[in-house]
């Protein structure tokens, strides 16, 4: 990239503050345009202002890079996303991935993408991680490599591939006026429901009323200063009566 800046780097050797800065650099510094991860980044990360991910190192689960792409494929995002597999070449498991991925993208184009929902149910009865260790200790031999290409494009055969959609989606529908009185319900439980600043209100007058001290440090944060010997028996709790406290919340 001609500049150090550039490019930014997940891992799980980062603490969670760390983190959370280079997420925030990649997502909003536009210096930056690379975000390099491993599976750190896998779940739990939204990176919708991306659009563009190339899986460098592949996961022996299928799983996984539903997970991974869902990091970009999210609510929010405005451009049409791509994902790029890099497969090792002349490799024995490379040939049994890249054959899985073939069968994935001819199925994908007939089913509208939808193979990416049930990745994970491909290979129930057995795991991808089997077949590509099974094509590292025998896949020089033709039969063993026939077969493990047939057990592939078995797990992504259309009927199954069909039947697997049918059972992840949902049967059960609300009717229109169900609906209605449970958007209602929400509303009205919404509409009830106690709002911090009444909260911080009640404890702010209830400590000064009984002698104690609250200074506002910065928003959203107090300083407890001093809590006054009558609110033990109030059912206060975490300091010694009369004592002075350091507490913030």
């Amino acid at each position: 990239m001609g500049r150090p800046e550039a490019v930014v780097s997940l891992h799980g050797g980062l603490s969670r503050e760390e983190r959370r800065l280079r997420q925030a650099r990649f997502t909003q510094d536009p210096k930056v345009e690379i975000l390099v991860a491993t599976d750190a980044a896998g779940e739990g990360v939204n990176l919708q202002q991306a659009h563009l991910l190339v899986n460098y190192d592949l996961p022996w689960n299928p799983a996984r890079l539903e997970q991974r792409f869902g990091r970009i494929h999210r609510i929010g995002q405005r451009e049409v996303c791509h994902m790029w597999n890099l497969v090792a070449e002349n490799t024995r498991e490379g040939e049994v991935y890249l054959r899985l991925l073939e069968k994935l993208e001819e199925q994908s184009r007939d089913l509208g993408g939808r193979v990416f929902d049930v990745l994970g149910q491909l290979f129930q009865d057995q795991p991808l991680k089997e077949l590509l260790l099974e094509a590292i200790r025998y896949g020089e031999d033709p039969e063993v490599r026939a077969r493990l290409f047939r057990k592939v494009e078995g797990a992504v055969d259309r009927e199954r591939l069909l039947s697997l959609l049918e059972g992840a989606l949902a049967k059960e529908v609300l009717d229109p006026k169900r609906l209605k009185h449970l958007r209602e319900e929400m509303e009205r439980a919404e509409a009830r429901r106690l709002q911090p600043h009444y909260l911080t209100s009640f404890f702010r007058e209830a400590l000064e009323r009984l002698g104690g001290s609250i200074y506002l440090r910065e928003a959203g944060r107090m300083e407890v200063a001093y809590v006054p010997p009558g609110c033990g028996s109030l059912g206060c709790s975490g300091s010694t009566p009369g004592s002075p406290s350091t507490r913030t919340g």
